[in-house]
């Protein structure tokens, strides 16, 4: 079977964030991605050794194109939120 989704489709996707982002705003700020392992690797690649960030699977709202980037990202549903922290902790 062939997966057929774009960005654009609704359907269960992983999302990244700061820690800091995360805890004060609900925002998951670093990227979408399709799978756990791609989701990992860009929390790693955008955040230092020592920082947190948390990853999350969630089907997520679909944004107003208006929407400036900073605007949180509501989700409809979520499961299988880490807190993950690059290398050893500071």
């Amino acid at each position: 079977m062939t997966d057929t989704r774009t960005e654009h489709t609704p359907g269960w996707t992983w999302w990244v964030g700061t820690a800091e982002s995360v805890d004060q705003d609900g925002n998951y700020n670093i990227d979408e991605c399709r799978t756990r392992e791609e989701a990992i690797k860009a929390g790693l690649r955008d955040t230092l050794p020592g920082d947190a960030f948390y990853i999350i699977e969630a089907i997520a709202c679909d944004r107003e194109p208006e929407a400036d980037e900073d605007s949180i990202m509501p989700f409809l549903d979520s499961r299988n939120r880490e807190k993950i922290v690059n290398g050893d902790p500071a």
